[in-house]
């Protein structure tokens, strides 16, 4: 048998504890018998099947639900780390979008919920190293403590460019009409991110605006006009079935009349 390469290892540590080992041979290309045989080697214990499985590979390939969610964790979300563990958490006021994502990742552990002053959230996370170091790798810069120095992702797919912009406007965005003008806008703590959606935006729609900063508070940009927003919204929004906060996608249809 060839020797094991580290993510075949990382797969192991992840995976092993909580799925059968018949999930994991086509995933290794390994017998059942080798595979138990290098977890023992590493003293990796069995745990109760599927309580926290993930699909570790979901972020691997693009696709417009993969855009969506990194969108919207990039704007909405949050990473911790230890010595032992990765994690990637994503908080909401809306419990329903939790629950798609969590279905879409295939996540088993539960969504929780906590109140404060600013009213009730609900926090849905997992840890995966698998999926911490391919997050990271997308948007090319340490993710923890992302705030303001989140990059946008050099990378992303043009044929999923409006999906990812419409995860971040769900996550960190406002969709209204000011004096009865339509307005779409985006505030961040990174002025490169917001720099990037600039240009994705103009480069797709046409619509050109500039990063500004308040006196106070994020980095911001504003989008108004009575037909070029619509424009835009229908872009973002551009069909009933596609993820997304069911009130901005509410408001976006009311704006180009979808």
């Amino acid at each position: 048998m060839p020797k094991w390469t580290q993510r075949e290892l990382d797969i192991l540590y992840e995976q092993y504890p909580y799925v059968p080992t018949s999930y994991l041979e086509p995933l290794l290309n390994r017998n059942g018998k080798a595979i138990c045989a290098m977890a023992s080697k590493l003293g990796i214990k069995r745990k109760e099947y599927n309580k926290k499985y993930i699909n570790h590979f979901y972020f691997d390939e693009w696709s417009s639900n993969v855009a969506w969610i990194l969108g919207f964790w990039a704007a909405d979300g949050c990473a911790n780390t230890d010595k032992t563990r990765k994690q990637i958490i994503f908080i909401q006021s809306e419990r329903e979008i939790l629950s798609k994502i969590k279905s879409e990742v295939q996540g088993q552990t539960k969504i929780t919920s906590q109140e404060n002053e600013m009213g009730k959230w609900y926090r849905f996370g997992f840890v995966s190293r698998t999926i911490y170091s391919r997050i990271q790798s997308i948007f090319d810069c340490p993710i923890e403590h992302k705030s303001n120095t989140l990059r946008w992702p050099a990378n992303l797919p043009s044929k999923y460019a409006r999906d990812f912009c419409r995860g971040v406007i769900d996550g960190d965005g406002t969709i209204t009409w000011c004096s009865g003008v339509p307005t779409i806008s985006c505030v961040s703590g990174s002025r490169h991110f917001l720099e990037g959606l600039s240009r994705t935006v103009k480069q797709h729609t046409g619509l050109k605006r500039r990063v500004f900063e308040p006196t106070s508070g994020p980095f911001m940009i504003s989008y108004g006009g009575r037909k070029s927003v619509p424009e835009l919204a229908k872009w973002l929004y551009y069909k009933e079935d596609i993820l997304a906060l069911g009130r901005k996608k509410k408001r976006a249809f009311k704006m180009y009349g979808g």
